[in-house]
Formats: structure tokens, sequence, C-alpha cells
């Protein structure tokens, strides 16, 4: 008998909550906690979650690489982890903030907690790896990135 292969996540797919975790964010397992950003890392927040996820695909970057993203349902919007000061070029537009030095971030606080389900407003679409800083989105890539979308999406034709 063939062993069965296992299916390449994607971006979409890591994000949709999966039924332990919507179970741990009812019995208040999952935690969340505010950390100030500007130090270790800096986050890009991209809304609505969808366009952060199509970013994400469209830079070909691997859900499965331990790149720190994390998802808030409650307002639609992915925050992706860069180096800090890395995407202050980002593009000023709908959708797109960059949060450094002085912005607090909730995050999934699975450090203190034996639960890797975070909360409705934060959870991992990707989790860091052992050391959380060890791999981060390129924020140059990422506000590249950003800049050639959004110059795209000004020169298509109305319809």
């Amino acid at each position: 008998m063939a062993k069965s292969r296992q299916s390449t996540p994607t971006w979409h797919t890591c994000a949709v909550p999966t039924g332990q975790r919507r179970d741990a964010w009812r019995s208040g397992r999952g935690r969340s906690v505010l950390e100030p950003l500007g130090e270790w890392w800096d986050a890009v927040a991209l809304t609505p979650l969808a366009f952060g996820l199509h970013v994400l695909t469209g830079m070909r970057l691997s859900p499965r690489a331990g790149y720190p993203v994390i998802g808030d349902l409650g307002h639609d919007t992915a925050y992706v982890m860069v180096s800090p000061h890395s995407a202050d070029g980002a593009p000023v537009v709908d959708g797109v903030r960059v949060l450094g030095a002085g912005h607090l971030l909730l995050v999934p606080d699975t450090v203190r907690t034996a639960s890797p389900h975070g909360t409705f407003c934060a959870h991992w679409i990707s989790a860091p790896r052992a050391d959380r800083y060890e791999r981060l989105v390129d924020g140059q890539t990422l506000a590249a990135h950003l800049h050639q979308l959004h110059s795209t999406h000004r020169k298509a034709p109305a319809s």
C-alpha cells in the first residue's frame, strides 16, 4: 500500500482555526500578552487578513519555515514580524501599517502556557522556531513587494 503524502500547507490553510484551537479559546486555555515592539522585532500589519496571506504567498515564503506571523481574527489582520526598522520604507497605503518602537502588540503567550493556541485576537499562523528572533521576514523585501503590489493595483484599469 502506498504511503499517503502530506500536503504542503499554505498560508491560507494555516490561518484557518482548527477545532482544537477554537476549543482552547472557548475554554480559556489560550493566552496572549502585550509585547513592546522595536527592540527585537517590528510588525507590519496587513489588513484584511486575506491580503496579508496573499502577500506572503506572493513572496514565496513557506509557512513551515518558522517566520513569525500572527493572526488577529477580531480585527481581520495579519502581523508579519520583521527586524526593527527594516520595513520603514513600506508604502503608506490603506491596509498596511508598520509598527515599531513605542507600539505594543498582542502576541500569543506560548512561553508561560502549555497551549500553543494563543487567542482569537492573537494566534500564531506561523509560530517562530525555538529562537523567536532567528528567522524574521525580510522587511525590505516585504516593503518592496508591497510597493510593487500597490503600483500594479494603481495602474490596473477600473472594471
